[in-house]
């Protein structure tokens, strides 16, 4: 990524290939597909589009580790906006358990501050 396709590119070829591969089950049962819930669904795709985007660009001017380490704090990020918008009660055992597959994570991949040089 960066060097011989846009992230552009690659965000299109991946949304691309995820449409075709929908589409036989879009022509095989096309009530199941059929909302009234268009304007959040809109909302969500704009949301989705921009963060695999965004995904796709650090990849092209960050190390590969620093960003799977900041892909992996999504959980987390999970847990929080849950606990505020959703009013989950979110225990320890669940805290605990985000916790350590983050640090797994990050002890496996070791990402250093220094490599990053936008």
């Amino acid at each position: 990524v960066g060097t011989s396709l846009h992230a552009a590119q690659v965000v299109f070829l991946r949304f691309a290939f995820a449409a075709l591969s929908m589409l036989p089950f879009m022509i095989a049962n096309p009530s199941t597909f059929k909302t009234d819930r268009v304007p959040l669904h809109v909302a969500r795709s704009v949301i989705l589009l921009g963060a695999i985007g965004l995904y796709v660009y650090g990849l092209s001017i960050a190390p590969i580790a620093a960003v799977t380490t900041l892909n992996f704090t999504i959980p987390i990020f999970t847990l929080l906006l849950a606990m505020m918008f959703l009013s989950e009660k979110v225990d320890a055992g669940r805290w605990l358990a985000t916790a350590a597959g983050f640090a797994g994570v990050a002890m496996v991949l070791r990402p250093s501050t220094a490599a990053f040089d936008p």
